[in-house]
Order: structure tokens, then sequence, then C-alpha cells
């Protein structure tokens, strides 16, 4: 996969200092990069990072491994631009009524307030939901391998991975 077709590199932080990440995102802008970095974490870290003055022009804040035991109080911070599902509370819901509906309450809260949902870097087909694209984004290979062949182009690359290319 090249880089320079991605719309954004999502980079997962957890101890890493702000000053470290400010001067990665020099170095890829310098590089050339154009696609928006999002920082990926838990609430706490990210908390670190949006006091530290990062550069929001650049760099957006995606809630990662959100579960079950994710606050919905952490979903409606406003320094939030997207949030990844984790691959277990997923495959959970497809198993289980009450999950399921936990999840497409938290999908549902999410598309309200503007933010953009990533699906887990798990087959969706195995975890369960075949046909149902509930997430804005899933991994390339995912999205790849869910769309028609009407939904590729001419030169036989998957258009870009929204979940809104494929059926819901």
């Amino acid at each position: 996969m090249q880089l320079g077709a991605a719309q954004f590199l999502i980079v997962k932080v957890r101890d890493i200092s702000p000053p470290a990440l400010n001067r990665a995102v020099e170095a890829f802008l310098a590089a050339g990069g154009t696609a928006r970095i999002s920082f990926a974490g838990h609430r706490p870290a990210l908390t670190t990072l949006a006091i530290s003055g990062i550069d929001d022009d650049h760099v957006g804040l995606m809630l990662d491994d959100v579960d079950i035991d994710t606050a919905y109080s952490d979903l409606i911070w406003d320094r939030l631009e997207a949030v990844r599902f984790s691959g277990p509370f997923v495959a959970r819901a497809a198993r289980d009524v009450r999950t399921g509906c936990a999840l497409e309450s938290m999908l549902g809260l999410a598309r309200e307030i503007g933010l953009q949902t990533l699906g887990p870097g798990t087959d969706p087909k195995s975890a369960g939901l075949p046909g149902r694209s509930a997430f804005d984004y899933l991994p390339a290979a995912f999205a790849s391998a869910m769309q028609r062949p009407d939904q590729r182009s001419l030169s036989g690359h998957s258009l870009p991975a929204r979940a809104t290319t494929l059926s819901r």
C-alpha cells in the first residue's frame, strides 16, 4: 500500500512525550506527507497530547479500542475526531443482542456528534457481521475483500476503504 494515497495515518500512542510526537509530525510533513495524522489511544494519553498544544491543522485525536467499558463521556469529548472499536467488542456484538445494541448506540452517538468511526483490524465477516457495514472506515484489506467487483477501479485496485462504498 502506498502512503501517498492515504487519507490519514493512524499512530498509536501510549507513553510517548508530546515533544517527540511533534518532532515526528514535523519530519512526516518535511518528507512530503500529506495525510492527516490521527494519534490513537486511550483518553489519558490523548488528554496529555491535547493540553500540550499539538498541531491541530495536521493532527487529530482518535479514541482507540472503544468497547463496552468505554464511558460515553469519553466519546463526547470535544477534542476527538474519530473512534476505533475493539475487535473483541465487535465480535461479541455479533453474538450477543445486548452487546450489539450497545455497539449500535455508540455508533449512533458517534455519528450524531460528527465523529468518524473505524472498524477493528479483524475481518468483519469472521466477526459475524457479513454485509453489515456499520463503520465509516474499515482496514483497507478487509474493505477491499468486501467490495463488489463493480466497486473496483479500472486498474483492479479497490476504491477508498470507506464503508459508504460498501452495501449497507
